[in-house]
């Protein structure tokens, strides 16, 4: 069975749990992955399912992202990323094995990848009700968000990883909700971008500064 039949087969299988929970099952063969989506009052829930082709097998990596449609809307103020590409990128993200250390990534053999359908949706599904469903819930809003990415800036957050992506979630969200530290965060963030590839994002960040202090509620 090839891998495309394989993702096709399986997405299939775990429509069949997740259509009840409104979650919108999409093969994707050109990066080799399964998306659900299912949609919010502020933006969506996504859960990645990515396949990566090894010698003798397939490595099964799942990750989790939230996207609030407002705080994704002023950071696409000063991005690069097409228009297309900005519909679709989440605020906050996280692998599962991040989110939870005991979870073992799912790993298939290659040359038995048919026998291995029902085995795979049933582990996926019971990452959902034990780990999953539980990312969802905690970060439901906002205020958990800036709390943890703001109140302890040096701190290195699971669900906002890379430095330069991170800075600018952060002042949105601390800009939405007035955070008395706004003008800190900012910041702090300015001196590490400063440091950070020779400053090579400071300018992208600086853009969507001007962009916030002219933003009206």
């Amino acid at each position: 069975m090839s891998l495309k039949e394989f993702i096709k087969k399986l997405t299939e299988e775990l429509n069949e749990f997740f259509k009840d929970l409104k979650f919108r099952c999409i093969a994707d063969y050109k990066d080799s992955a399964i998306v659900l989506l299912q949609e919010t009052e502020y933006g969506h829930r996504r859960i990645l399912i990515n396949f990566i082709s090894r010698y003798d097998y397939v490595r099964i990596v799942i990750s989790m992202g939230v996207r609030f449609d407002e705080v994704e809307y002023l950071f696409h103020q000063a991005s690069e990323f097409s228009d297309r590409s900005a519909e679709n990128t989440t605020t906050i993200g996280c692998s599962l094995t991040r989110f939870a250390k005991e979870v073992e990534e799912i790993t298939i053999s290659r040359d038995e990848k048919d026998k291995e359908i029902e085995n795979v949706a049933a582990k996926v599904q019971n990452h959902y009700g034990d780990y999953i469903q539980s990312f969802f819930q905690k970060y439901d809003n906002l205020e958990i968000i800036n709390k943890e990415l703001n109140q302890d800036l040096e701190k290195v957050s699971n669900i906002k990883f890379n430095l330069a992506l991170r800075a600018k979630t952060s002042i949105v969200i601390a800009s939405l909700l007035k955070d008395e530290n706004y003008k800190n965060i900012i910041e702090f963030y300015r001196g590490k971008l400063e440091k950070l590839a020779d400053g090579f994002y400071l300018p992208n960040f600086e853009k969507l500064v001007t962009v916030l202090e002219n933003r009206k509620d």
